[in-house]
């Protein structure tokens, strides 16, 4: 197979006069205009300057250990016409970027062409060595919807909510983002295709599945679900070091390591991934601190299996050919089906063809 190599070119300007650095982001547009008669598209970039004198020439802030820090950017729009915008960040450390309520403009929202916007945030390196993050923005048309790519993450506001979490997200319920899962257990779920269910949670961002009460779990408190945003790695199911494996949840590889490496920041865990030689995964950055631990608590997992008719896969009948046997007491673990199942927005009578 012949190799490639990709020769990437940088133009790095250097002013100065102004000591500030700036940074470009481009978006990709498409405009339809009707003129007597006839359709013109025009496509083109949208294009836009990051300004901070906390970043480097690519835009990118330095954090050291532990370190939290303030800054202020300055967007402005190099279009000649209104357009949305999104500050984005990304990273591959343990750092987590929120904006306070405060700020003079929204990390997200609208700008006119040639306008410039100030937005303060708060960057967090979570992790106990020196970390990076980088800055960018999204941009779209007014009546176009803005997204972002899976590499880069949205920033959330910084506001703790004052009352138990349990009874502010039942306050929701019901709504557009909020529902009950009809069950027998009248579960509270978020569901949609993006809803804003972020929190941050052992210092990363994560996300709430829902509310579930005692029934579903085994314990006599009504309990919050939550998930990683982002993965932990690439890891089998269960294969062990003779290179039997089993699709058992209560005897797999994985449920042991999620519930030791993991939950106990292990720095050299040995993983049998898909061989017979071990692997060493280091947990010491990513895993649970002593804050988070406190708030989990170990609850009975679900693991029934669930029968692959067609005619039986609803969601409630998921959930519950899930809880018909194998309950397994653990800190940690992974969705269910049902819970993918129950993410969507559909109705909860359709069958899943």
């Amino acid at each position: 197979m012949d190799k490639k190599k990709i020769i990437y070119i940088e133009i790095i300007l250097v002013l100065t006069v102004i000591l500030s650095i700036t940074y470009f982001s481009y978006a990709f547009f498409t405009r339809q205009d009707i003129q007597n008669g006839k359709l013109n598209i025009v496509t083109g970039t949208l294009s836009y300057k990051i300004t901070s004198s906390d970043l480097d020439s690519n835009n990118t802030l330095f954090l050291s250990a532990n370190e939290s820090k303030k800054i202020e950017l300055t967007i402005t729009s190099l279009n000649d016409i209104n357009s949305k915008y999104e500050l984005y960040y990304q990273t591959s450390d343990n750092i987590v970027v929120n904006y306070k309520t405060s700020t003079t403009s929204l990390p997200s929202g609208t700008i006119n062409g040639g306008q410039s916007i100030k937005v303060t945030v708060i960057a967090k390196n979570n992790a106990n060595s020196t970390g990076t993050v980088k800055f960018g923005v999204a941009g779209g048309f007014i009546n176009n919807n803005l997204s972002l790519e899976s590499n880069q993450s949205k920033i959330l506001v910084d506001n703790y909510i004052s009352t138990n979490l349990v009874t502010y997200l039942k306050g929701l319920s019901n709504s557009s983002v909020v529902q009950d899962d009809l069950t027998t257990d009248k579960n509270m779920r978020y569901v949609g295709l993006n809803p804003n269910n972020y929190v941050t949670f052992n210092g990363e961002k994560w996300r709430i599945v829902g509310v579930f009460n005692s029934n579903s779990h085994g314990q006599s408190a009504n309990l919050v679900k939550l998930v990683r945003n982002n993965f932990i790695g690439e890891y089998s199911y269960d294969y062990k070091s003779n290179g039997t494996y089993y699709n058992t949840w209560s005897t797999s590889q994985l449920k042991t390591m999620l519930n030791s490496g993991y939950y106990n920041k292990t720095s050299s865990y040995q993983y049998y991934n898909k061989s017979t030689t071990p692997i060493t995964i280091d947990f010491s950055t990513i895993g649970l601190d002593t804050q988070a631990k406190d708030m989990i608590q170990s609850v009975s997992w679900k693991a029934g299996s669930i029968s692959n008719s067609r005619t039986t896969l609803l969601a409630v009948n998921v959930y519950t050919q899930e809880r018909s046997s194998t309950n397994v007491s653990a800190n940690v673990g992974i969705l269910y089906f049902s819970d993918f199942v129950y993410a969507t927005n559909t109705t909860r009578s359709t069958c899943l063809n």
